[in-house]
Order: structure tokens, then C-alpha cells, then sequence
């Protein structure tokens, strides 16, 4: 489980991230307003629960899938070497 701004989601749920577009309201009232519009992202869980994260909301994100990553290439490696070192192999 790791918390990501006000979620606290398991990492292995998360199936994919999408910039979410910005829609003709949205431009409208920036441009009105003369704001540069902040980028969103949907995250979709195994589950069907579609999140939305900003963008440092998303790097921390993207941190901690990478950081799962190389986790589980190192127990990979790892049950790779004691399968290897079982006796009658």
C-alpha cells in the first residue's frame, strides 16, 4: 500500500495511467481568466475505480511503480538463485 496525495492504493492494482484531456469549458475559462491549465491524469485500478491525480500527484506515482519494479526484478534474481542452489538439481 503507498499513499499518493489523498489515496492510499496497493501498487499492484494500478493498471495503467492516461492524461486526461482538457475539455472546451476548461479552455474557455483559462483563457477568460488568462490561467495556464493544470494537467490531470486518470489512474485505473483493477477494481474498475478510476482515480484523478495531478501532476506531482503522478510523479510520486511513477516513482513508486519504479521502485516496485526493480524490487521484484530483485526477488526474481533472487528465487532464480535458490531454485539454483536446492540439492538434487
Amino acid at each position: 500500500m503507498i499513499k499518493i496525495g489523498r489515496y492510499e492504493i496497493p501498487i499492484g492494482s494500478v493498471i495503467g495511467v492516461q492524461a486526461r484531456q482538457i475539455g472546451l469549458a476548461r479552455r474557455f475559462y483559462c483563457k477568460l481568466f488568462r490561467r495556464v491549465p493544470v494537467p490531470s491524469y486518470d489512474v485505473y485500478l483493477a477494481g474498475g475505480i478510476t482515480l484523478c491525480l495531478t501532476e506531482e500527484e503522478k510523479q510520486k506515482l511513477d516513482d513508486e511503480r519504479a521502485t516496485h519494479e526493480a524490487v521484484m526484478q530483485v526477488m526474481g534474481m533472487i528465487a532464480g538463485l535458490q531454485a539454483n542452489q536446492r540439492p538434487g538439481r
